[in-house]
């Protein structure tokens, strides 16, 4: 893809798409603001505009090598880590099972499904210190809220839960731990009563 994704105008229009939005995130600066609002309100659409940026980030390191894009996910992904293991249920929670970055765990999913797509791409480049920080603080945290924290909106059989599945099976395939790919692909309690391929059978069909 970085070699001939210029011949190719959909591929290329979407790279440049990329670039343009990582471009504007680093130079307004990482803005990581402690929840408080809910769906529309600042914080929710920061938080979101943070992990298109850290997607987006990493697929441009990938392509281009340009170690800026690295360097900006990592740092962005370090103010998580701080942010995170402080946070309890959102101020503005929706409905039975809050987040904690947003108002419902729907939306914690959303970002982890990206988020952990743009830290694949960089984990390779960091130091171990700043590997482990991020690891430990933002991707297994996230994924034991949405598994173990979280199971009666993960054991579900519904879109909410398809989001939390795939998200924690991401992760644990980002962090190399077949614990956290087991629990999204056969539930919770790793026994095929709930899952991704559960959902698969009775969800899509």
């Amino acid at each position: 893809m970085a070699q001939a994704g210029s011949r190719y105008p959909l591929f290329a229009r979407e790279q440049a798409r990329a670039s343009a939005l990582v471009q504007a995130a680093m130079k307004s600066g990482i803005d990581v603001p402690r929840p408080k609002d809910p769906g529309g309100g600042y914080t929710h659409e920061q938080h979101k505009r943070n992990y298109q940026a850290i997607q987006a980030a990493g697929a441009l390191y990938r392509l281009t090598s340009d170690r800026a894009y690295a360097d900006f996910a990592r740092d962005m992904l370090l103010e998580y880590a701080r942010l995170y293991p402080t946070l309890g249920k959102h101020p503005a929670g929706r409905g039975q099972i809050p987040g904690r970055l947003f108002w419902q765990t729907l939306n914690d999913s959303v970002w982890l499904v990206h988020a952990s797509q743009g830290y694949d791409a960089i984990r390779d480049s960091l130091n171990a210190e700043d590997r482990r920080t991020i690891d430990d603080q933002v991707f297994r945290r996230m994924a034991r809220f949405l598994s173990d924290e979280t199971p009666e909106n993960f054991d579900r059989i519904h879109n909410h839960a398809t989001w939390a599945v795939a998200a924690v099976g991401m992760t644990g395939y980002v962090l190399r731990d077949q614990t956290y790919v087991d629990k999204a692909l056969n539930g919770s309690k790793r026994d095929g009563s709930a899952g991704f391929l559960k959902q698969v059978d009775q969800l899509f069909s």
